[in-house]
């Protein structure tokens, strides 16, 4: 994407021996799409990293029924009432993917992916933490959040 508000953010960490390069790939209405490319220095290679989005085909399991959601995670149910929505523009299970974005804090990689439940709702993120297992990034936590409650 050429556009000057989103150049590439490089992060150094890990001593210096590593840096995430993190790309925006896309921005709109609703959309927010980093790609994210992380590079061992000391062997100018790539290292291979758990897509967020993968992640959450297979660890989250989501129902909307009368306006009520429901989220299931592993170590995690979430209901939440979205009646005075109108349950009409809800869909039959939360998406997600719009909106994904990847941040360091120290050395520890992460992810947040916003779970949306209709065209213009959008009630909380799921935050995905990394660490690195057999020379690869693996998300071993996935935590959600009300976007009221950040």
């Amino acid at each position: 994407m050429n556009n000057s508000m989103f150049l590439p953010s490089l992060w150094p960490y890990d001593d210096n021996t590593k840096v995430a390069v993190a790309l925006v790939e896309g921005e709109g209405t609703g959309v927010f799409l980093m790609n994210l490319h992380i590079v061992d220095l000391s062997r100018m290679q790539e290292i291979l990293y758990e897509s967020p989005v993968s992640y959450l085909d297979s660890h989250l399991e989501s129902q909307i029924d009368d306006g009520i959601v429901t989220l299931r995670f592993p170590d995690q149910t979430v209901t939440l009432d979205m009646r005075e929505s109108n349950p009409d523009n809800l869909f039959e299970q939360a998406g997600y993917g719009g909106i994904v974005k990847y941040y360091l804090e120290g050395d520890t990689l992460y992810a947040d992916v916003s779970i949306q439940v209709s065209p213009a709702v959008i009630p909380g993120y799921v935050t995905l933490r990394y660490s690195f297992v057999d020379d690869q990034y693996r998300i071993d936590q996935m935590d959600f959040f009300l976007y009221e409650d950040s």
